[in-house]
């Protein structure tokens, strides 16, 4: 008997170790007990109304999957840092917003940040089986699992020279006249010449030829395939000609006074909302001047920076909402996924605030905000489908069918659906990654001069092993190139 005892505490020892080691294993949620999904998400302006717009959700969500929501925005650039402390402290959350540059995906999947989705999909998702987008699930899919929810809308990647539309009628700025980065140059130093004090173009983000690369970490970090290369050769951007052309002219608007020399990229946002800017980068699509126009409260004007839109796993991957590993409720976070993809009226609610506080509605599915949507201006692609939502006062009709045709139209990586599993070589990576933050300022912001710094710069990347990165994404770009025959 004692021995019989003993096999059978074995036994139940070992079932409660092999199911905890599954770690997401998907529960049966009658929804029978009422639970608070928590939800990280960056921002750049302050939501004071926040807590009345979540009341409201709270309401509906109370109906439909008895849960309560609490929505935590995290201002300015400290998002990546708040969530890398989050899960590694295993603190529990329950939805996050994740794309190339915000809890960066790859890495994210990487560190073991995000739960695998497809059985919390298959019981508690249907509607975005059935609503989402065919061509992006590759995107989002590593090693055979989904790990997000991709937004529904526009992929299509295509850099924008945004301008503030008053200071193009001012200095009259060609704009038909700019079609490549030296052809910004150009105007821009035009501009210069009549008011040095200026800042000809932003530096929150930067210009490279992005209809040729797709970067398989990041723009300044060697390792890319070349759009037009079916082979995926993978190739060091810092290499090619036209790359560091782009780095050569950011040079010379140093040199010129046209970008800030002692200002950090945040900064220059808030000149840019002061009317101080003349331009900045930006992603060209359907709704950028709108968005634009109401982060900034004045009018903007876009036009294309690359003459074409390609779609790359980088593209698809913009703009995701994921479930962290250390929810306590992934099966009530799918239901909520589930609702943010479906359902218009929460999908608007969240995004856009309250009817006859925050916008009015002028039409079946066209909206005007009011002075108050300053109080509640949460980023329409930071919170699911964006198919489902209402145009703005001057969208034209069709914006979201423009979306559709847009990604229609894109170019396609020959390595869409690639994402590179650092695991190899995550100690080089994260070395590499180091060296990066410290050259990305000297390179992309012109403070250093253009070919000695990228010189400077390969010889620490192979001292820290550049060669070996590279040799284990062309293995694994090769490994995946067969699985696709």
């Amino acid at each position: 008997m004692k021995k019989l005892i003993a096999v059978l505490m074995v036994v139940a020892i070992a079932g409660l170790l092999f199911s905890g080691c599954g770690g997401n294993q998907v529960k049966k949620d009658d929804l029978s007990e009422e639970v608070e999904l928590v939800w990280y998400t960056p921002l750049f302006t302050e939501v004071t109304d926040l807590p009345m717009v979540t009341e409201k959700i709270n309401e509906y969500l109370k109906t439909k999957i008895n849960a309560k929501l609490k929505i935590v925005p995290v201002y300015g650039d400290g998002y990546n840092q708040k969530i890398n402390v989050m899960t590694s402290a295993g603190e529990p959350f329950d939805l996050l917003f994740t794309c190339f540059w915000a809890a960066p995906f790859p890495n994210a999947v990487a560190q073991g940040q995000l739960m695998p989705l497809d059985d919390l999909l298959k019981d508690y998702g249907q509607g975005i089986l059935k609503d989402e987008f065919p061509e992006l699930w590759p995107a989002v899919t590593v090693k055979g699992k989904i790990y997000a929810v991709p937004d529904n809308g526009s992929v299509a990647y295509q850099q924008a020279f945004s301008f503030n539309k008053a200071l193009v009628e001012k200095y009259n700025i060609d704009l038909k006249a700019i079609k490549t980065f030296p052809n910004l140059y150009t105007a821009l130093k035009k501009v210069h010449g009549a008011n040095q004090q200026l800042t000809c173009l932003s530096l929150n983000s930067f210009f490279y030829p992005a209809d040729k690369f797709d970067f398989l970490v990041a723009p300044g970090v060697p390792g890319a395939v070349m759009i037009n290369d079916k082979t995926c050769k993978v190739v060091n951007q810092f290499e090619n000609p036209e790359f560091v052309n782009g780095l050569k002219i950011y040079r010379e608007m140093y040199n010129d006074g046209l970008i800030p020399r002692d200002k950090a990229n945040g900064s220059n946002v808030q000149l840019f909302r002061r009317g101080d800017v003349v331009s900045e980068i930006n992603v060209y699509g359907p709704r950028i001047d709108d968005w634009l126009g109401r982060t900034y409260g004045f009018p903007t004007v876009s036009i294309p920076a690359n003459p074409n839109a390609v779609i790359t796993t980088r593209s698809a991957t913009g703009n995701m909402l994921a479930i962290p590993s250390t929810s306590k409720h992934p099966e009530r976070a799918m239901m909520l996924l589930n609702l943010l993809t479906t359902d218009p009226y929460l999908a608007n609610l969240v995004t856009f605030g309250l009817e006859g506080v925050h916008y009015t509605k002028i039409g079946p599915n066209r909206i005007k905000f009011t002075d108050k949507h300053k109080n509640f201006d949460i980023s329409a692609p930071f919170t699911g489908n964006m198919m489902i939502k209402y145009l703005m006062e001057n969208d034209p009709e069709g914006t979201l069918e423009d979306a559709k045709k847009a990604n229609a139209a894109a170019i396609q990586s020959p390595a869409y659906g690639f994402t590179f599993d650092s695991e190899a070589v995550k100690t080089e990576l994260s070395a590499m990654n180091n060296i990066a933050e410290q050259f990305n300022d000297q390179l992309f912001m012109g403070r250093a001069d253009t070919e000695p710094a990228i010189k400077q710069y390969m010889e620490k990347l192979k001292s820290a092993g550049l060669d070996k990165v590279l040799a284990e994404m062309q293995k694994q770009v090769d490994e995946w190139l067969k699985t696709k025959k």
